[in-house]
């Protein structure tokens, strides 16, 4: 259920990027962020082990939105708040790599089987939207794992 929920995080995050305007490349910075303790090194190093079933193009992509926000003035009372939910995230999906990769086949079934009953609530494109996220490697699902729920999209 956590891996659906990021999947429709990433969904609305897609919808919302869209329309939202690019921001320019981040430089480094030197020291903290202003108003914290968290430097880029140990922001990108949170990056690098959450997210490490993305490629280092997709991190670097991510790494560049999230300084750039965090660097931005605006966004002076909500760095810390930022900072916290991005970690928090980080250390989700690692654990939910790490929890996929340890389940047994018996467990791997039921997993797909509870997948199959919640995505066919869907709506069609949202369904065809999660498809595409666990093809690109977007989720933090084992490739054995991502297999086995594309054959689940395909015969809901």
């Amino acid at each position: 259920m956590f891996v659906l929920g990021a999947a429709r995080e990433l969904i609305a995050a897609t919808l919302r990027a869209r329309t939202a305007p690019a921001l320019p490349p981040a430089q480094p910075a030197v020291g903290a962020y202003p108003g914290t303790a968290v430097t880029p090194t140990e922001l990108r190093r949170i990056l690098d082990e959450g997210f490490a079933y993305l490629s280092p193009g997709q991190r670097d992509e991510i790494f560049d939105q999230l300084h750039g926000a965090l660097l931005d003035p605006q966004s002076a009372g909500m760095r810390a708040a930022l900072i916290g939910y991005f970690a928090e995230r980080a250390v989700a999906m690692r654990a939910a790599r790490e929890q996929f990769e340890r389940l047994t086949p018996a467990e791997r079934r039921v997993l797909i089987a509870q997948f199959r009953r919640a995505v066919a609530e869907w709506p069609a494109e949202e369904v065809a939207q999660l498809a595409e996220l666990l093809r690109r490697g977007l989720l933090p699902v084992p490739p054995a794992l991502t297999e086995s729920l594309l054959a689940a999209l395909a015969g809901s």
